[in-house]
């Protein structure tokens, strides 16, 4: 199947900035057989334990990066091409220009982040503009408690978000708190716009491997039971 136009765009754009991403590319086009030690599956969800950056190549060992299947290792799409899954998780990527996902702003509902040591604010800005994302994967990034503030502003600008999970960061309890007042704001507003769009609002946190303690798991069990409450 091919590659709708403004995906492939995006992806291309992804592949040539980043060498992290150039590289596998142009590993796996060389070398047979090399996916068979690689997951090759849509990302139906997030890994935060991946090491290596998603490899591209077709089961052919062919170089058309117009076809899905070339794609396969770090990408979904729909029955017509259109990207909706994203996997950057491993890749280093360090810095991500918002530009580049500009085209699939309309169609990406999953997106992994983990383990690319991608500062939370070029993450912000970089999702922020995605008006569909459901699931964001920002797990082994690095996260503190000073950069909870703007994991509350993804939160609050992603109005479709469902899932994020941030397993493995250093957030302890005074990000909790944070958090947690985050999740209770998004639910106010959740129940404005669910008339609208159907909105279900946030429902899956993963924060294993944090120190948030009794203290963070207090504010956390405040702000859910208030949501609860407001179903």
């Amino acid at each position: 199947m091919s590659v709708s136009a403004a995906s492939l765009a995006a992806l291309r754009s992804l592949r040539d900035a980043y060498p992290t991403i150039s590289k596998r590319t142009q590993t796996s086009a060389n070398v047979n057989g090399l996916l068979d030690s690689f997951d090759t599956s849509p990302p139906a969800g997030c890994s935060n334990n991946s090491n290596t950056c998603a490899t591209y190549s077709d089961s052919n060992g062919s170089n058309d990066d117009t076809l899905t299947a070339y794609w396969s290792a770090a990408a979904a799409f729909d029955g017509e091409g259109v990207i909706t899954g994203l996997d950057l998780g491993g890749c280093r990527l360090r810095s991500l220009d918002p530009s580049v996902l500009a085209g699939i702003k309309s169609s990406l509902v999953t997106l992994n982040l983990a383990n690319t040591d991608l500062p939370i604010s070029e993450t912000r800005d970089a999702v922020s503009q995605l008006d569909k994302l459901e699931v964001l994967c920002l797990g082994g990034n690095g996260i503190r408690d000073e950069s909870m503030d703007i994991v509350a502003d993804i939160i609050k600008t992603c109005p479709c978000l469902t899932r994020i999970d941030m397993r493995y960061n250093d957030i302890g309890p005074i990000g909790a708190k944070v958090l947690s007042r985050a999740i209770v704001e998004n639910e106010k507003a959740r129940i404005g716009r669910e008339a609208a769009n159907g909105s279900v609002g946030l429902t899956v946190l993963h924060l294993e491997g944090n120190k948030i303690g009794d203290e963070g798991c207090q504010y956390l069990a405040s702000a859910l039971s208030t949501r609860c409450a407001g179903r």
